[in-house]
């Protein structure tokens, strides 16, 4: 995956939402799952498909808005994993929990859970605490202290790093590089639309020279704006899953009707 490529995905992150309304709370109870629970999901923007669900544990209540409860589940429960990853997933068992083996990440870490809607026409959903420590070299990850369980053991945060590091572009016109080669940068090609087979202006292959410095700038406050913010991530598929975290909120909490948003069940104990 090339560097320009990366500082796009980073870019693409900065402009998704950066965290979820809700009322801390531990109101809902836990529940554990004994086994994995998987399903594919397609790639975004031209990244490898991913492999996506959620990882045995106990998955404890968090918070609660008008909709539903978040359930935090345990260091590396939220499984997102691009192949060939998920692959090796699939065949062994080992996961990586941190992003030390990705070139860039949109904030996963194995931190977060799963939303469980109290209606029950509505589907659950993945969310994780974003963390791009790796991406900024920051240290403190300003998440949510993990709620204490007799079930699941948590692993040291994963570490803190540049593994994105800006490096300035070297320029190339029509394949010659006309600013200082640097074999770990960015390679920018440049082409006068107006003229493609003659060589652009100069303010055309300063532009492209100055640009990633631009795009970082603007990049890292947004990322360490979002560190450690809650985010949703993706809609459970698994329909075993799904049927298994719906009986969770009609046993621990009510049922609300989205048709009759007066009407409430409450669920006997």
């Amino acid at each position: 995956m090339s560097l320009l490529r990366n500082l796009f995905l980073v870019l693409a992150a900065v402009s998704l939402p950066g965290c979820v309304s809700f009322t801390p709370s531990n109101e809902g109870g836990s529940f554990v799952l004994t086994e994995n629970y998987l399903w594919p999901e397609s790639g975004l923007g031209g990244a490898a498909p991913r492999m996506a669900g959620l990882t045995p544990g106990e998955y404890i209540a968090v918070g609660h808005n008008g909709d539903g409860i978040y359930y935090r589940g345990p260091y590396g429960g939220v499984l997102m994993l691009e192949d060939p990853l998920g692959e090796h997933y699939l065949k062994t068992g080992e996961r990586p929990i941190d992003v030390s083996q990705r070139t860039v990440t949109n904030g996963l870490n194995g931190e977060g859970g799963v939303f469980i809607p109290y209606d029950p026409a509505d589907t659950p959903y993945l969310f994780y605490y974003q963390d791009f420590r790796r991406l900024t070299g920051d240290k403190e990850a300003r998440m949510p202290a993990r709620p204490a369980s007799q079930i699941n053991t948590f692993k040291e945060a994963p570490p803190v790093g540049d593994v994105l590091p800006f490096r300035p572009a070297a320029v190339t016109v029509n394949g010659i590089i006309v600013s200082p080669a640097n074999p770990q940068g960015l390679y920018v090609n440049v082409i006068d639309p107006l003229n493609p087979q003659g060589l652009p202006t100069p303010a055309g292959i300063v532009g492209a020279a100055v640009a990633p410095h631009v795009g970082r700038a603007i990049a890292l406050p947004a990322l360490r704006g979002m560190q450690g913010n809650l985010e949703p991530i993706s809609r459970v598929k698994n329909e075993r899953l799904i049927k298994i975290l719906r009986e969770v909120m009609r046993e621990k909490r009510y049922v609300k009707s989205s048709a009759n948003p007066g009407e409430t069940s409450v669920a006997k104990k």
